[in-house]
């Protein structure tokens, strides 16, 4: 597309094959729009979900290039699972929303593949519901899954702010500072397997401060074993698994031991 001023626009689109995946890969359109930093009011001040009580759902991403999201965590992820031969099929957590998408409970995974600070109240019950009965959900962002937000024909609203516990029954809190790997200190999964149990290193963390009732980590790695980021635990009969850092897609090309845990992680989704 051609924005103002003549430039191109870019813009993400998610398309899916016609051959059935076992796991689902979830793009989160609703956060590369409600983070949009485009002034819609002309005040001089970006409008997000953030700050705003409002945002629209056709706006252009800003500058006319691709949300930071896409570049740094939804693109990746999708090149490394081309490349390593790894089926999926795609969809975006608006389309989910919207009943256009297929079901969840048509896959045997889903991998929310990036920040999903916001999803509405319906879909977030899905989310756990699917879970609970089975399913499996990989995570590969950060402060994912605290807040709601209502989906209307042609906006996004009434954004409510993070809650201590998300969708799937963790507490946390996203965390920064100074570079650092992360080791596993349980690992019953077996997914730092052919690791040495390290990965990183990562500046950003998600900090895990709380499962749900009765539900021990069966994989917890962190800087330290005070401070769990990623962590995987059963959720009902299904399985939570949650990278920890909002940073792990982009070092899969780099980082042999990132993508090692991510082929590992793509086998528990897709059992």
């Amino acid at each position: 597309t051609i924005a103002a001023g003549g430039r191109p626009a870019l813009v993400p689109i998610a398309v899916r094959g016609r051959r059935a995946a076992r796991v689902l890969v979830v793009v989160p359109t609703l956060a590369w729009q409600g983070a949009n930093h485009v002034d819609d009011d002309a005040d001089g001040f970006a409008d997000t979900l953030y700050e705003a009580r409002s945002v629209p759902l056709a706006r252009p991403f800003a500058l006319g290039r691709p949300p930071a999201g896409f570049v740094k965590q939804a693109a990746p992820l999708l090149r490394f699972l081309d490349g390593a031969g790894l089926r999926y099929d795609l969809t975006t957590d608006l389309a989910l929303a919207r009943g256009h998408a297929p079901a969840l409970t048509a896959y045997r995974g889903a991998a929310l593949a990036g920040d999903e600070p916001w999803l509405p109240p319906a879909l977030a019950s899905s989310l756990r519901g699917y879970v609970s009965g089975g399913g499996r959900v990989a995570s590969f962002g950060w402060d994912s899954l605290r807040r709601r937000v209502a989906v209307r024909p042609g906006s996004l609203t009434a954004p409510t702010p993070p809650a201590r516990v998300n969708a799937l029954g963790e507490a946390t809190l996203p965390e920064q500072g100074p570079s650092a790997t992360i080791a596993a200190s349980a690992d019953e999964l077996g997914l730092f397997a052919g690791t040495g149990g390290v990965v990183g290193p990562f500046t950003r963390f998600d900090r895990s401060r709380g499962r749900p009732r009765r539900t021990p980590a069966l994989t917890a790695a962190g800087r330290d074993p005070q401070h769990t980021a990623l962590v995987a635990y059963r959720l009902g009969r299904g399985l939570v698994l949650r990278l920890g850092t909002p940073q792990w897609s982009r070092s899969l090309d780099t980082v042999p031991e990132i993508a090692q845990v991510t082929r590992t992680t793509w086998a528990l989704l897709s059992r």
